[in-house]
């Protein structure tokens, strides 16, 4: 019994955290998939209330958005979303309109260099299907994911300007 109560405490936590901070005056602020997420929350620490839509296992492409997804993005005041490529987030325009977005919408790719999808993969044919086509995975390039953090970083500034302070420190 005792192992149940600490499993559904430690299930519960993040999002009452999230409330709690919330409640606080913090920004909300809604990142699109688990990357985004990360690098916000490196960049905002706990002066936001942070929620991912897509978690680490999630695949953007094929994600169902739910009621609750609609609830927290219609609260947002910041929205984080990659926005190189819309065969990422397929499912990000009809959730904006759902939950009538009124926020600020941050694209994190803004000025990244664009990658090219392999044209050799370990697959069954050997050529990946759109080889060529754009990565949508720019991050995985240093010099972007330092772009990424920058426009995260001057977002939550604008966003939240008592914390830039923190926002530079972490973000730098």
């Amino acid at each position: 019994m005792h192992r149940r109560s600490l499993l559904l405490a430690a299930l519960l936590a993040p999002g009452l955290a999230a409330r709690a901070r919330a409640a606080s005056g913090a920004p909300r602020v809604v990142a699109t998939v688990s990357v985004l997420g990360d690098m916000v929350n490196q960049i905002a620490g706990k002066d936001v209330a942070l929620t991912t839509i897509v978690g680490p296992d999630g695949d953007t492409e094929a994600y169902e958005p739910s009621a609750a997804d609609a609830r927290v993005l219609a609260e947002a005041d910041l929205l984080v979303m990659n926005g190189l490529n819309p065969e990422f987030e397929p499912w990000l325009p009809s959730l904006m309109s759902q939950a009538q977005f009124h926020g600020t919408k941050l694209v994190a790719t803004n000025g990244v260099h664009t990658l090219r999808k392999a044209e050799e993969e370990n697959t069954p044919a050997g050529v990946e299907a759109g080889a060529g086509e754009i990565d949508q995975h720019a991050w995985h390039d240093a010099a972007n994911a330092a772009i990424y953090a920058a426009n995260i970083q001057k977002g939550l500034i604008q966003l939240d300007s008592a914390h830039a302070s923190d926002y530079r420190r972490r973000g730098d």
